[in-house]
């Protein structure tokens, strides 16, 4: 039978829920109805939204869906996301999730995304990560995920006590204050990203680092902000963090583009960094709070993060997209055009 892809429709409510009921039941991960249902209106297509839901159907069956979107990252990436994919079991094996991503992709390319990043689950077997790998896609960051449902603890003061040699061979306290985000941190938050880049061998464009400057200052009412450690005036880390509500309904803190300069690792500052986001977090009222680590991390590191009670849950596949030369405007470049009306059978 042929395959239809098109936008999500009001209509689709209890077969999507149907989808997501498996998918929770196979994959072990909460999924809350009412949730869902409140954020119908999140997985319509809206005329120059960045969002949209696409739905898979077959002789007039919703047998799959995925979402996605394109964000403006603070890096200055623009980033085409596609996430909470999912297929009936009955309709498994029948190309229909290859289907979804390739209209997916097609869709974000036309709109010159510079990266478009695909969620699987934490356990994905080998064989669908090697056709994923086909399609361009590189395994690139794995994501924890702590639930936000107890308060996190967070020392009392905005410093925290890490080792330090002074000149006499002792070890004298460094105070570690974290803050917002300036302008006149970019050169500083430039370096940490080179070595970043230089050591996990990942691509780093300064001219989009300083085009960004603005999405990295704070602004009251965002959900979005950048974090910076500082030490004796010296900055030594940060870290991006954005509240956000899925189409899922679930309202999501995400920690992302996190670094420390060379000379202050092991000395507590990515530690304070996490204490004072997980406790902004929970004020923002954040359901659960994800946080990314590279997909090649250490085991010693994962062991620590899964200590302080997140659990591994996706791998983040990423294909780099081969730009077209065509300059687009911002307005054009964030917006997402509905599918026709009249789809063309896949």
């Amino acid at each position: 039978m042929s395959v239809i892809i098109r936008n999500y429709q009001k209509s689709d409510y209890e077969a999507t829920i149907q989808i997501f009921k498996e998918l929770a039941s196979e994959y072990k991960f909460n999924f809350e109805e009412d949730k869902w249902k409140v954020e119908s209106g999140l997985r319509l297509f809206s005329p120059g939204y960045k969002r949209l839901t696409l739905i898979a159907e077959i002789a007039s069956q919703v047998v799959g869906m995925g979402f996605a979107e394109i964000k403006k990252e603070p890096t200055g990436e623009l980033i085409g996301y596609l996430s909470n994919w999912g297929v009936l079991k009955k309709y498994h094996h029948r190309g229909i999730g290859e289907e979804i991503l390739k209209r997916a992709v097609a869709i974000l390319e036309s709109l010159n995304v510079d990266v478009i990043r695909l969620n699987l689950s934490y356990n994905v077997n080998a064989k669908l990560l090697e056709r994923i790998s086909e399609e361009g896609f590189k395994p690139v960051v794995i994501a924890c995920e702590k639930s936000l449902k107890n308060p996190p603890t967070e020392t009392k003061e905005s410093e925290v006590i890490a080792p330090k040699s002074n000149v006499d061979g002792f070890k004298t306290p460094p105070r570690i204050t974290i803050r917002n985000y300036r302008k006149s941190d970019s050169e500083a938050t430039m370096r940490i990203f080179r070595e970043l880049a230089n050591d996990h061998k990942i691509v780093f464009e300064e001219d989009k680092w300083q085009d960004a400057s603005g999405l990295r200052l704070f602004s009251p009412g965002s959900s979005r902000m950048t974090l910076i450690a500082e030490i004796d005036g010296v900055v030594v880390g940060l870290g991006f963090i954005e509240v956000k509500t899925e189409p899922t309904g679930e309202k999501i803190g995400h920690l992302s583009n996190w670094g420390v300069a060379k000379e202050y690792l092991g000395k507590g500052v990515g530690l304070k960094l996490m204490e004072k986001a997980l406790s902004i977090l929970q004020k923002m009222n954040a359901d659960s709070i994800r946080i990314n680590l590279g997909y090649d991390v250490n085991n010693k590191l994962l062991a620590h993060v899964v200590s302080m009670g997140f659990t591994p849950l996706s791998i983040a596949c990423e294909k780099i997209v081969k730009k077209s030369g065509v300059t687009r405007e911002d307005a054009k470049m964030e917006k997402i055009e509905q599918i026709p009306g009249e789809n063309p059978e896949v």
